[in-house]
This record gives C-alpha cells, structure tokens and sequence, in this order.
C-alpha cells in the first residue's frame, strides 16, 4: 500500500496544493465547515446550551484516512460526530469535514495503533442507514458485526424544574451483514444463538471456557470472531 508522509505533505505544500492532490477522483475530500482556532468555541459555535457532547470524544484523536485501495494519510487528528454521522478533520487549527467519498477510516482512542476503530460506509441498510453512513465493523468475515455509532438530541426535565433542557444521548444500533443482507441484531444470548445456530455447540463452549458476556457488544464481537474462525 503506498504511504503519504503526512508531515511532509502538510508542511511542502500550500492549501490549493493539498486539495488538488487529494481530490484523486475529482470529487472533494475535505469540505470546510468551521473557522476556529479554540476547540470549546467551535462546539459551542454548534450546540450551545446542550448537555454532553456530539462527539465520540471531545479531544482530537489519531486516524488513518484510506482515500482508495492503493493510498492512505495516516496521523491525522479527526474527531468522529456521531450526531451527525461525520469526520471532522483538524489542520492548522481549521476545521473540515471529510467527504462521504472516503470510504474507510480508522481512529485510534489510545495512544497505540493496535487498538483502531474501524470505520466504512458504504452498507446500504435503509434510507436513514445509507450508503454514506459510517458505521463501526466490530468483526469482519462470513459473519459481520456492524455497529451504527449515533447521538440523539433529546429534551428532559430535572427535579423541581418544570424547564425542558436538551442533551446528547448514545442510541446506538447493531446489525448483523451475513449473505448480502442485513439484520438487526438485538445483544441477548437469544438473539446470539439465532444468527449462529450451525455452530451454537461450539460457540456456547467458547463462551462458557472464557466467561464471556453475550449481552454486550465485545462479548457479541468475541462470539462471531469465534465463529468466522471455525
């Protein structure tokens, strides 16, 4: 695979020279949505009076951005909103969205590169989960463990106060990708054992050897890695 120096890229070029460069297909890779040089003014810029925040994490994280099969721009620092269901790219303390034509993206929420969160669109679900939506591949193989990462912005109300404030919630969605099609996945050892019946003897003695939770989304990405395995 061929490798950009992100370093000396960023740095040899000017801006005009950065987006021709990337935009290999004659589409636009990065779209500027937001001017800003403080982090906590470009969220508040967006979502103020809001509890909680839009994002996977509000600081800027490490990513991997493949453009195609052959070319990738490694150590970027990119936030992932999950309320929008976007990538927001930091460079020289100026913010851009990148396109819905990056296909695949990887963050890194350690400080290792072991540990990526991979992320790709592409999966045609529905009409709100299309083909532009990123979602989270927790395990690839005959089996796929898809996560959709999403944010709601919800009312409530708190004790004694009548007034409806707003914050973020985490409604995150699982599906499961096996023989072109898709279905939700609901995480109860029930819902397990139906998207893998050929080989649940197997799969049920990997589970109880390891103690490992069906109820949760690892203990789910362990049981069907398990069962690509087989």
């Amino acid at each position: 695979m061929k490798k950009i120096n992100l370093a000396v890229f960023f740095f040899a070029l000017s801006f005009f020279s950065f987006s021709q460069t990337i935009d290999m297909t004659g589409r636009k890779f990065l779209d500027q949505i937001f001017d800003y040089s403080n982090n906590k003014e470009f969220v508040a810029a967006q979502y103020t009076d809001i509890k909680g925040s839009p994002y996977f994490s509000d600081k800027w994280l490490r990513a991997k951005v493949f453009l195609n099969d052959e070319t990738s721009l490694d150590r970027l620092q990119v936030k992932f909103d999950q309320y929008n269901n976007s990538f927001i790219i930091n460079w020289h303390d100026t913010a851009f969205q990148i396109s819905s034509a990056v296909k695949q993206i990887i963050l890194y929420p350690a400080s290792d590169t072991l540990n990526g969160m991979m992320f790709k669109n592409g999966y045609s679900i529905n009409e709100k989960i299309n083909a532009k939506t990123y979602l989270q591949e927790l395990t690839e193989g005959k089996i796929s463990f898809l996560k959709y990462p999403k944010k709601e912005m919800n009312d409530y109300t708190e004790y004694g106060d009548a007034t409806k404030y707003k914050r973020f919630e985490e409604v995150n969605r699982y599906f499961i990708f096996v023989n072109g099609g898709f279905k939700e996945a609901i995480l109860t050892k029930k819902g397990l054992q139906d998207v893998l019946p050929d080989k649940w003897t197997q799969v049920s003695e990997y589970l109880a050897k390891y103690k490992i939770d069906v109820k949760t989304q690892e203990g789910w990405r362990l049981a069907i890695g398990y069962y690509n395995s087989l």
